[in-house]
């Protein structure tokens, strides 16, 4: 992609508020870093001096439980941002960054982040409604994990996917370029044999159709979002 596209991806997400001046300064200060599928973003603990702004690819948030194995708190799409905790409380990075799919971001020092937002007041209102809806959405996981069955979590992980990364037509929800399984199964602390064969009993009831291994259908997005979706 050129500049121009990448700035368009800037503007249809948090960034709509940004005037062309804002936006060229972002564009200006930022540096358009690549990486490879498996490359490395940051890791827990890093101290952290850069905000990131997903132009392409996919970044996946993680971090290691108790016993060493990873637990997928997210997976980002383009015109998602992240890295912006840590900015804003100055303490170290909480998960580590791992590109899922070969990706470009912008990446925009602490200072110059900063200035952006000291300039553009109504970016700062919006990150802070942004803020608040990762909260909710985590306290929502939380609950999902410790009260529902492994049957409502799996939904609940569909529903999800769907509201951050799907298109929708009349009545169904069509989630594209989803996680591979594990790492879908590890969102919502399942084994990989339990997440299929639960996704096997949701296509056999009629409620999902999978399209290859990187897309699913939802039939009937509002009723299965009534069904399944109390913490969602």
């Amino acid at each position: 992609m050129n500049i121009q596209a990448y700035k368009k991806i800037a503007l249809d997400s948090l960034y709509h508020l940004l005037d062309d001046t804002a936006l060229n300064y972002l564009f200006t200060v930022g540096e358009i870093r690549r990486y490879k599928r498996g490359e490395v973003v940051f890791l827990e603990s890093e101290l952290a001096d850069y905000f990131y702004l997903i132009l392409e690819g996919r970044i996946k948030i993680s971090r290691l439980n108790r016993e060493g194995k990873e637990v997928v708190i997210a997976i980002l799409c383009p015109g998602n941002f992240f890295g912006d905790m840590a900015i804003l409380d100055g303490l170290p990075r909480s998960t580590d960054a791992i590109v899922e799919e070969k990706a470009a971001v912008l990446a925009v020092r602490e200072e110059d982040f900063y200035t952006l937002l000291k300039d553009n007041p109504l970016v700062a209102i919006e990150m802070l409604k942004e803020l608040a809806s990762r909260i909710r959405n985590s306290d929502s996981q939380i609950k999902g994990l410790s009260l529902l069955n492994a049957r409502g979590k799996v939904a609940s992980a569909l529903l999800r996917w769907a509201q951050d990364q799907g298109t929708f037509t009349e009545e169904s929800g069509v989630i594209i370029n989803i996680p591979n399984q594990q790492e879908l199964a590890s969102y919502v602390g399942l084994s990989r044999e339990t997440f299929n064969r639960i996704l096997r009993i949701f296509v056999e009831e009629g409620y999902i159709e999978k399209l290859g291994a990187k897309k699913i259908i939802i039939k009937n997005y509002s009723q299965f979002k009534v069904i399944f979706g109390p913490f969602f």
